[in-house]
């Protein structure tokens, strides 16, 4: 059992072989809403820094032709556990402990209903693609995860002012062992916590609402592994190779290949989506 006060929906004993059901009707929106996600606008927004930081660089321009929907919060155990029930996704990682970021989340912690509002992690590539498609949707690509994290005029941090020369923003803060920010001013990122923090607790937003674009869970986007162009775009995408799918947290793009064990799922939609209650 994981020792932890958590809020969001009860849910009903189910037998084994049947989804979660939540005891109350969910509403359309809520954390309990596997699709409740939030519209991303269409337009142009800076991505990278022109600083060599190691991590964005060089700056340019990104022009997104259609808005889409992407998910408010990370995908939950509880969301994540209905689809493995349904037969579409498959279990998570297994190999004890996640003693890299949360020395208290134990393996198999997803079957626990009393876990159902944590954050789904543990998930390679082809399991968050699988999630996602269950759902109706997709990954974002890392141009659209940044633009959901950074907003549009290139600033670092969703809620700084947003700097004089969008190619050079305040200097990046202190990156965690988990890809986080970290310093005064900041929230806490939930690096070296017992356990993540529940989805829907109101941190690390970003600037369109979404939940936890700082702390918590690292998040797959569709992209593989690439240097950023100089050039402005339109709608870019890096087909991924074997091993190198694009793991996003504010300051660190990173491999998959040795992340898995913290690396969650967002997923993002072409339309706005139905509601599905876990």
């Amino acid at each position: 059992m994981v020792a932890w006060m958590l809020v969001g929906c009860a849910v009903t004993n189910t037998p084994p072989d049947a989804p979660p059901v939540d005891a109350r009707a969910c509403i359309q929106g809520e954390s309990c809403d596997c699709r409740a996600s939030l519209v991303l606008p269409a337009g142009v927004h800076w991505v990278g820094a022109d600083q060599p930081d190691g991590f964005y660089d060089p700056a340019h321009r990104v022009t997104l032709t259609r808005s889409i929907w992407v998910g408010t919060y990370e995908a939950s155990a509880g969301c994540y556990r209905r689809c493995v029930a349904e037969g579409s996704c498959t279990e998570p990682y297994s190999g004890g402990t996640f003693t890299g970021a949360w020395p208290g989340l134990s393996d198999g912690y997803w079957r626990d209903p009393s876990a159902r509002d944590l954050p789904i992690i543990g998930v390679d590539p082809a399991q968050a693609d699988a999630y996602c498609e269950w759902l109706g949707g997709r990954l974002p690509t890392n141009a659209e995860w940044e633009k959901l994290a950074r907003g549009e005029d290139g600033r670092d941090l969703p809620w700084l002012p947003a700097p004089a020369d969008p190619r050079f923003p305040v200097p990046t803060p202190v990156v965690d062992a988990c890809g986080n920010a970290t310093g005064p001013g900041l929230p806490p990122s939930g690096c070296g916590r017992a356990l993540p923090a529940p989805i829907d607790m109101p941190m690390g937003r970003g600037p369109y609402g979404h939940f936890h674009v700082i702390g918590n869970a690292r998040e797959y986007v569709q992209d593989g592994f690439a240097p950023y162009s100089a050039d402005d775009v339109v709608d870019p995408f890096q087909p991924p190779g074997e091993g190198n799918r694009l793991v996003r947290s504010l300051f660190a793009p990173a491999y998959a290949r040795d992340d898995r064990g913290i690396v969650g799922v967002r997923c993002a939609f072409d339309s706005e989506p139905e509601m599905l209650a876990r």
